[in-house]
Protein backbone atom coordinates (compact mmCIF):
# COMPACT_ATOMS: atom_id res chain seq x y z
CA UNK A 1 0.00 0.00 0.00
CA UNK A 2 2.87 2.34 0.74
CA UNK A 3 4.30 2.02 -2.79
CA UNK A 4 0.86 2.83 -4.21
CA UNK A 5 0.81 6.12 -2.31
CA UNK A 6 4.33 6.96 -3.45
CA UNK A 7 3.47 6.35 -7.11
CA UNK A 8 0.26 8.37 -6.80
CA UNK A 9 2.07 11.31 -5.26
CA UNK A 10 4.84 11.19 -7.85
CA UNK A 11 2.35 10.96 -10.71
CA UNK A 12 0.31 13.88 -9.34
CA UNK A 13 3.40 15.99 -8.83
CA UNK A 14 4.63 15.24 -12.35
CA UNK A 15 1.24 16.17 -13.78
CA UNK A 16 1.13 19.47 -11.91
CA UNK A 17 4.68 20.36 -12.93
CA UNK A 18 3.99 19.50 -16.57
CA UNK A 19 0.85 21.62 -16.63
CA UNK A 20 2.70 24.53 -15.00
CA UNK A 21 5.54 24.27 -17.50
CA UNK A 22 3.10 24.25 -20.42
CA UNK A 23 1.28 27.26 -19.01
CA UNK A 24 4.54 29.20 -18.57
CA UNK A 25 5.52 28.41 -22.15
CA UNK A 26 2.17 29.35 -23.66
CA UNK A 27 1.36 32.33 -21.44
CA UNK A 28 3.67 34.91 -23.06
CA UNK A 29 2.49 33.91 -26.53
CA UNK A 30 -1.11 34.49 -25.54
CA UNK A 31 -0.28 37.81 -23.92
CA UNK A 32 1.51 38.97 -27.06
CA UNK A 33 -1.41 37.84 -29.21
CA UNK A 34 -3.86 39.84 -27.10
CA UNK A 35 -1.83 43.03 -27.36
CA UNK A 36 -0.95 42.90 -31.04
CA UNK A 37 -4.18 41.71 -32.65
CA UNK A 38 -7.59 43.25 -32.88
CA UNK A 39 -9.24 40.14 -34.31
CA UNK A 40 -11.66 38.71 -31.76
CA UNK A 41 -11.81 35.29 -33.42
CA UNK A 42 -8.06 34.74 -33.24
CA UNK A 43 -8.01 35.76 -29.59
CA UNK A 44 -10.78 33.30 -28.79
CA UNK A 45 -9.01 30.54 -30.73
CA UNK A 46 -5.73 31.16 -28.90
CA UNK A 47 -7.44 30.99 -25.50
CA UNK A 48 -9.35 27.86 -26.48
CA UNK A 49 -6.20 26.11 -27.71
CA UNK A 50 -4.44 27.00 -24.44
CA UNK A 51 -7.32 25.47 -22.48
CA UNK A 52 -7.22 22.41 -24.75
CA UNK A 53 -3.54 21.88 -24.03
CA UNK A 54 -4.06 22.17 -20.28
CA UNK A 55 -7.07 19.83 -20.47
CA UNK A 56 -5.04 17.38 -22.54
CA UNK A 57 -2.24 17.41 -19.99
CA UNK A 58 -4.63 16.86 -17.11
CA UNK A 59 -6.36 13.96 -18.88
CA UNK A 60 -3.08 12.47 -20.14
CA UNK A 61 -3.93 13.27 -23.76
CA UNK A 62 -7.38 11.67 -23.84
CA UNK A 63 -9.37 14.85 -24.50
CA UNK A 64 -7.02 17.07 -26.48
CA UNK A 65 -8.20 15.95 -29.93
CA UNK A 66 -11.85 16.56 -29.09
CA UNK A 67 -11.16 19.88 -27.41
CA UNK A 68 -9.07 21.18 -30.33
CA UNK A 69 -11.76 20.11 -32.81
CA UNK A 70 -14.34 22.09 -30.81
CA UNK A 71 -12.00 25.08 -30.87
CA UNK A 72 -11.69 24.88 -34.63
CA UNK A 73 -15.46 24.56 -35.09
CA UNK A 74 -15.93 27.62 -32.89
CA UNK A 75 -13.31 29.54 -34.86
CA UNK A 76 -15.05 28.67 -38.12
CA UNK A 77 -18.39 29.82 -36.68
CA UNK A 78 -16.79 33.05 -35.48
CA UNK A 79 -15.32 33.79 -38.90
CA UNK A 80 -18.62 33.10 -40.67
CA UNK A 81 -21.09 34.84 -38.41
CA UNK A 82 -19.51 36.98 -35.69
CA UNK A 83 -16.54 38.59 -37.46
CA UNK A 84 -18.83 40.13 -40.09
CA UNK A 85 -20.84 42.07 -37.50
CA UNK A 86 -18.08 43.32 -35.22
Amino acid sequence: MNTFKKHGVKRSLALVLTAAMAWFLIGPVLAAAEDGESDICRKALAKCIAEAIVSGLLSMGATIVFFVSFCLVGYDFCLKYIDNYV
